[in-house]
């Protein structure tokens, strides 16, 4: 099993490898449980490097999800857009 689980992560990394560096400007946060160790595998941790990534922690519920779990949020946007008091004013609006 763990070795389905790092396929399917080599495989993710692999394809937002080749997505940014096809369109540089393209905009990427992908999801990941708190808890999740999927961020810290070998392939991630090479792509976070090569482009500069972000980890942002949060939590599901300042989306208004179902959950209130907290959630890590890998991206390449500015992570103040990720803070609780943008989150809570974008929602109310």
């Amino acid at each position: 099993m763990h070795f389905k689980f790092v396929d399917i992560l080599l495989t993710k990394a692999i394809v937002i490898y080749i997505a940014l560096r096809a369109r540089p400007t393209l905009n990427l946060c992908i999801e990941q449980p708190a808890q999740s160790w999927g961020f810290k595998q070998r392939c991630m941790v090479a792509l976070i490097s090569a482009f500069s990534l972000t980890t942002v922690l949060t939590f599901m519920g300042h989306f208004q999800h179902d959950m209130v779990k907290a959630t890590h949020l890998l991206t390449n946007l500015r992570p103040d857009l990720f803070s609780i008091s943008f989150v809570s004013f974008a929602l109310q609006e």
